[in-house]
């Protein structure tokens, strides 16, 4: 098995995971395996082919269509694979989640397709995402960064100055399957004194 970056003490987490799915069959231990695949094992083939057999079990499952989307956008480094996950991520939007996510996937994807688009058109999607999530950190970071971009310096302190208190008040994951979904979604797990130099340099370098 792929191991990435995964810990011992995650890789035994996960390890318990397949047992819990092999015995049940149950389709959201299926998609925590799928998550895991993606984030920290990094096989990313594996974790496509699970979810599209959950797809093909349960089809409207949204946290199963959320990650298809990530794994298009950032799984298949492909400009035709983060394509069809643009348009995935683009017909998320039935539900605050995946939603507030799913904004986050489309300025990725955005991101990969066009270096030179519209700033003011990402930074709408991200506000949106803020909105559904205040919560978070990472929408607010992105967010705080294309309206630095656009010259709104003080929203942009704002937003990044939210984004700490944000993660002073974030709750410990739960689990593995929790603590990857904040690392690679919400950024409630980011390094604090990162985003301190962020804001650093933002009040200090209009």
């Amino acid at each position: 098995m792929t191991t990435g970056h995964a810990t011992d003490d995650e890789l035994k987490a996960i390890a318990r995971i397949k047992r819990e799915y092999a015995a049940s069959g149950d389709v959201e231990r299926a998609i925590d395996l799928a998550q895991l695949y993606l984030d920290p094992l990094h096989d990313e083939e594996l974790a496509g082919s699970i979810l599209t057999d959950v797809l093909a079990r349960d089809p409207k499952n949204e946290r199963a269509r959320f990650w298809m989307t990530y794994y298009k956008i950032h799984g298949e480094y492909t400009d035709e694979a983060v394509l069809e996950g643009r348009e995935l991520a683009r017909k998320l939007r039935s539900a605050v989640f995946p939603w507030n996510a799913a904004a986050l996937l489309l300025v990725d994807a955005e991101e990969w397709l066009s270096v030179d688009g519209d700033p003011v058109v990402r930074a709408a999607l991200l506000q949106q995402s803020v909105e559904l999530a205040p919560d978070w950190v990472a929408n607010r970071r992105a967010l705080s960064a294309y309206l630095a971009r656009l010259g709104r310096r003080r929203e942009a302190i704002e937003h990044l100055e939210a984004a700490i208190v944000n993660l002073a008040n974030a709750s410990p994951p739960l689990d593995v399957v929790d603590e990857y979904f904040h690392v690679d979604v919400t950024g409630l797990v980011e390094d604090r004194a990162t985003l301190l130099e962020e804001l650093r340099d933002l009040k200090e370098h209009p």
